[in-house]
């Protein structure tokens, strides 16, 4: 029998070597015949056509003695009877005789063809570059029937990294399950060959760090035409997201380096909430003939901290008045000091100094 087979089948001895033989001795008089059954298991990850043989390996009369066939040689050798090809004329044929060149009818094949069951998903977004906190993002799953039997009620799980909602705008149908969990069952029938796409629409949150986060979809269950529970051919349904092997946006993998009935998006997000200074001096009133207090050093007396990154960029500007008007100016000015930070998100703030001298 093929490898593809396992046999399962308590009346028959598995000889190691892809052949079984019958327990019991069959005896049969004149004219009589008999079913003898045998039953396997296809090996998961199977598909196509299989061809399994029956030979008669042994035949005695009454009284014990081997037996010699009118018309074909009984034997344990695969492969070396004539006729008995599938889907011939021969296939089932019992009348042949094998010597005289017909079909050897002590042997037969029985072809069988494995149905497959094998959804695989993959997943895109819209968004382009880095995406700003406090804004919805689009992503798309397409559900591809890969097999050769239909499929239907796919229900999908899409995991949201913390900082991720189902976005309030999102019309596609989605049921929250969980803060970071949403699901979706996709009951119209699913042809093979054939795919089909859902859109999902999620929201940032305001509050969000910058980074990369990874938004995960996976198949959790799927049932054939009948309503059936499925099990898929090269990946295992479930609600786990991190028992999957990876590579992304791949759907035609057998299991091995990726398991694609699930698939990731990786959004990477800038924060909107603009970094701290830290060390302006506050404002201050000098005499005329005071001297005037140098501005701190940036990054040594003048820092800033960012919840995102330490990464910040530090400016300073200064303008003064002092003779922009008339006499009396020149003793009497003000000296405004400003320093910006700006973090790697482009979000600023502002400190700054008034220093007033006054004659």
């Amino acid at each position: 029998y093929p490898a593809a087979l396992e046999l399962a089948d308590s009346d028959w001895t598995d000889n190691g070597d892809n052949t079984a033989s019958y327990k019991q001795a069959i005896t049969l008089s004149v004219g009589e015949q008999m079913i003898v059954p045998i039953t396997f298991k296809i090996a998961r990850g199977v598909r196509g056509d299989l061809v399994n043989r029956a030979e008669i390996s042994d035949a005695r009369d009454l009284n014990g003695r081997p037996a010699i066939d009118f018309d074909s040689t009984p034997d344990n050798i695969q492969n070396n009877d004539s006729g008995g090809q599938v889907t011939t004329a021969d296939d089932d044929n019992t009348a042949g005789n094998g010597k005289q060149g017909e079909d050897e009818d002590d042997a037969d094949p029985e072809d069988i063809t494995v149905e497959s069951f094998d959804l695989a998903l993959r997943k895109t977004t819209t968004a382009v570059g880095t995406v700003r906190a406090n804004t919805d993002v689009l992503f798309t799953i397409e559900i591809f029937n890969q097999g050769t039997v239909s499929a239907r009620n796919i229900r999908i799980n899409e995991f949201l990294p913390t900082g991720f909602i189902l976005s309030p705008n999102d019309a596609n149908g989605w049921n929250r399950l969980t803060s970071n969990q949403v699901e979706k069952t996709l009951t119209n029938l699913l042809l093979p060959q054939t795919s089909t796409a859902v859109n999902i629409l999620l929201r940032i949150l305001p509050d969000t760090k910058a980074g990369n986060y990874t938004n995960t979809a996976e198949i959790a269950a799927a049932t054939d035409n009948n309503g059936d529970a499925a099990l898929d051919i090269d990946a295992t349904f479930d609600d786990n997201p991190n028992n999957d092997r990876l590579v992304n946006d791949a759907i035609d993998d057998d299991g091995t380096l990726d398991e694609d009935d699930h698939d990731v998006e990786i959004i990477d997000v800038c924060d909107i909430i603009p970094p701290v200074l830290v060390g302006v001096p506050a404002d201050i009133e000098l005499e005329c003939t005071d001297a005037i207090p140098t501005p701190p050093i940036l990054y040594t007396d003048l820092t800033a901290t960012d919840e995102s990154s330490p990464n910040v960029q530090l400016a300073f500007n200064e303008l003064s008045t002092q003779s922009s008007g008339d006499d009396c100016s020149a003793f009497n000015y003000t000296i405004t000091r400003t320093w910006t930070a700006t973090d790697i998100c482009g979000n600023s703030s502002t400190g700054q100094q008034v220093i007033t001298i006054r004659d």
